[in-house]
């Protein structure tokens, strides 16, 4: 496990002489007076809405910090063999689903449950197994630390409660799946099924990829938006993060995925535009891209104002690239309160011209910050890690002075867990901001929070 507490090792480690470390310090207090500076100017109403974009949330959390005092007796930690399972209460979903959410993290019963208590017929409910997401009705039955979980008409668990949860943990820490619900499956990520489960595996909100597909000729065909991310090592290596149109037909286009995620109950989408390979070589095919993703956002927030907040990522920030395009198009069209942009920092990211985006004038800066997890200290995991460098203390003090709402992402297990729940608490000592934590695995998440120590 990591120190939750403190500011990252690599950090102090790495300062040398310590001439330098003071002039790290005097640059950081510098941009933090840039940003007070900012803030007390005055603004047009255009500026005005963009102040306020910086406290939209990241959807609220599902789940709740208190029980029915029906639901009480059931919530908590339980036991049986190697098998763990957590019971937690959840808020209100817009379809009625039942808000008890059970999830068993790992091993050969791994999945979700939704469950509610009838008088006199105990607890029922349906049950997903991760492998597959097969529906199964389940039936509980409860004598006080004692329970019997019975999953299928021929396999149950005996179970015993150990203790208590984290609710606060888990009421104000939004979870966002990765891909739609990827589960690290490839045939699932960014599908209708996978946008349709998120709830049930305790997701609050989404992430989608957003591809603009080319031709046989290697043409941009920017009015055709698919959801779908382009294969793994030549998009996220060699950078052409595009694919050949007939190889997407069957992907979901955008409107209907943002449709569909509404209907799901997602409080927070997020919009990961794929237009690395579009800035450089086509300009105008990039704007109108961007152009058409705003477009759709805002028709989706338009169409239910208040229920879904919608993120557009900027991946590249250089002169001309997709920051550029993004800030422009919002001068030239105020966007809707429910829409966003968020200033991604990730693997190759120039850390100076990140900053120095965040703490622009209320007109051009972003509305939400959103970190790769390889980028933040503790963050660690996979082999990218050893091609990249970590955002140091300074810069994480510097990022957190523009109170915006952070998101981290993407958390594949319990050390990244660790990672992005640490540099949220490093994050919330500095400002009062909200973050949410991207992961494939969001009940895996969902079990890590609610186990959590209570601080």
């Amino acid at each position: 496990m990591t120190d939750t507490g403190q500011w990252p090792l690599e950090a102090t480690a790495s300062r040398g002489p310590q001439r330098r470390f003071k002039g790290r310090r005097r640059a950081a207090l510098l941009l933090w007076t840039m940003s007070l500076a900012g803030c007390s100017t005055p603004a047009t109403s255009r500026a005005v809405a963009a102040e306020n974009a910086g406290t939209r949330t990241l959807g609220r959390s599902t789940f709740a910090e208190s029980a029915d005092p029906a639901d009480a007796a059931l919530i908590g930690h339980w036991v049986s063999g190697d098998t763990e399972i957590v019971f937690a209460p959840r808020a209100e979903h817009p379809a009625g689903h039942p808000r008890v959410f059970g999830v068993i993290p790992h091993g050969p019963y791994e999945g979700v449950m939704a469950l509610r208590h009838d008088e006199g017929e105990g607890w029922k409910g349906f049950y997903f197994r991760a492998s597959g997401l097969a529906r199964t009705e389940v039936t509980l039955s409860q004598s006080g630390n004692d329970l019997t979980l019975a999953v299928s008409r021929t396999e149950s668990l005996r179970l015993h409660r150990t203790g208590d949860i984290n609710l606060p943990l888990l009421a104000r820490t939004a979870i966002v799946g990765h891909r739609g619900l990827s589960l690290g499956r490839s045939e699932l990520m960014n599908t209708s099924a996978a946008i349709r489960h998120c709830w049930f595996f305790g997701c609050s909100g989404l992430e989608l990829d957003v591809t603009v597909p080319h031709d046989s000729a290697r043409r941009p065909l920017p009015d055709t938006l698919k959801v779908y991310h382009p294969p793994e090592w030549r998009s996220e290596i060699v950078g052409f993060d595009s694919v050949a149109v007939s190889a997407v037909r069957d992907a979901p286009d955008l409107a209907r995925a943002l449709a569909e995620a509404g209907e799901a109950g997602m409080s927070f989408i997020y919009i990961d535009p794929k237009l690395r390979w579009l800035v450089s070589r086509d300009a105008p095919a990039a704007r109108r891209a961007l152009t058409k993703i705003i477009a759709a956002a805002h028709a989706q927030t338009s169409a239910h104002p208040g229920r879904t907040s919608i993120a557009i990522g900027a991946e590249t920030n250089g002169v001309g690239e997709a920051g550029d395009l993004t800030v422009g198009l919002r001068l030239e069209q105020p966007w809707d309160a429910d829409v966003a942009w968020a200033l991604e920092v990730t693997r190759g990211t120039d850390i100076k011209r990140a900053l120095t985006r965040a703490h622009a004038t209320a007109e051009q800066r972003p509305d939400l910050v959103s970190f790769n997890l390889l980028r933040v200290a503790g963050g660690g995991g996979g082999l990218l890690r050893l091609f990249v460098r970590t955002v140091d203390e300074d810069a994480e003090r510097a990022f957190a002075a523009t109170r915006l709402p952070f998101i981290y992402w993407t958390a594949h297990d319990e050390g990244q867990f660790d990672g992005a729940q640490a540099a949220a608490m490093r994050a919330d000592r500095l400002r009062d901001g909200r973050s949410a934590i991207i992961t494939p695995y969001p009940h895996r998440l969902a079990f890590y929070l609610a186990t959590r120590p209570a601080s």
